[in-house]
């Protein structure tokens, strides 16, 4: 019996018994996923007060929700979001209205460490016309987007942020009104397109990474044209 028999005997003797060992031994050692824990937050700012007022809706905190999302990293992945959120501004005036509304989730990583950047997502919707501050905090180390000029829909936006060695973590919106007509405020974060925290659907592709696959691309539809003719 030459080499090359003796190998064939082996892979379909002892070496199919010693791949069918391997592979579950991988399965079993492969980590658990770190789980994120999660604490919802809701304020109004009236006039210059915080706390109960004419502003908080009712249902208070019980409106602040999360899902969680497969994990990424090796930590679990979360989505925020919100029931219509609405109430009073404090108006001065007929036509003279402001207040703020500041919806906020905290929480600690449990210990998770992030091998790469973690990608955060935003979406909502208010009105009336109203400022933004979106706010990230993962590990002590902070991200924050603003809008100073009234805008009036729906906002979104991806970004990312590299994790600090804190074990906290926190995702803040807020918006404000000011000076205007409306004496009554609305605010939505929708399920499902909301702020995401480690999806691995956010991920925006590094520059390096689009100049890889844009070559790959085109070759593979050379390949199907030569195929084709």
């Amino acid at each position: 019996m030459n080499l090359l028999d003796r190998a064939n005997s082996f892979l379909k003797g002892s070496g199919k018994k010693l791949a069918l060992t391997v592979v579950p031994l991988a399965i079993l050692a492969a980590p658990a996923a770190k789980a994120v824990h999660v604490e919802p937050g809701f304020t109004f700012e009236n006039g210059g007060a915080t706390g109960p007022g004419t502003g908080i809706p009712s249902g208070g905190y019980d409106l602040v929700h999360w899902d969680s999302l497969p994990s990424f990293q090796g930590v679990t992945g979360i989505s925020l979001y919100t029931d219509t959120i609405s109430g009073d501004l404090d108006c001065v005036s007929q036509g003279d209205c402001s207040g703020s509304v500041t919806i906020n989730w905290t929480g600690y990583l449990g210990g998770a460490t992030f091998p790469g950047p973690v990608p955060v997502s935003w979406d909502f919707s208010a009105s009336p016309d109203f400022t933004w501050q979106v706010y990230f905090n993962v590990g002590g180390n902070e991200l924050t987007f603003t809008q100073n000029s009234p805008v009036t829909g729906e906002v979104s936006g991806v970004s990312s942020i590299v994790a600090g060695t804190g074990d906290t973590w926190e995702a803040d919106l807020r918006i404000s009104w000011s000076n205007v007509t409306d004496a009554s405020y609305s605010v939505t974060v929708p399920r499902g397109t909301s702020f995401d925290f480690n999806n691995r659907d956010d991920v925006v592709p590094e520059p390096a990474s689009l100049l890889l696959v844009g070559p790959a691309l085109g070759l593979l539809l050379l390949k199907r044209r030569r195929a084709r003719r």
